[in-house]
């Protein structure tokens, strides 16, 4: 089962990477999204864009949008800021931590 905590969040300039402790296929990918940001209060999904490898879910919290990216070849989960200047990037990753 797979498990989130601050050891596995991984800040950077541009993104929040997520390590998970397992490896995931496309049906995983809804758990995933659900233990996720189960741990960010206030987060609304705005819209689920599955594709052929990323899946990728818009959700608003702290007044910005972000978006929660899997890629299913690597292996990848990761956190942007769908537009701003990085400060509600920072304030994202202080809430996930927590």
């Amino acid at each position: 089962m797979q498990q989130l905590n601050s050891e596995n969040i991984f800040f950077t300039q541009d993104n929040i990477e997520i390590r998970l402790s397992e490896s995931f296929d496309d049906e995983d990918i809804q758990s995933l999204v659900n233990l996720v940001l189960n741990e960010v209060d206030g987060a609304k999904i705005i819209e689920h864009i599955p594709g052929a490898d990323r899946y990728n879910v818009r959700f608003t919290v702290l007044a910005s949008n972000f978006v929660l990216n899997f890629e299913v070849y690597s292996q990848s989960c990761w956190i942007e800021l769908e537009s701003g200047d990085g400060e509600e990037l920072v304030k994202l990753n202080q809430l996930i931590k927590k």
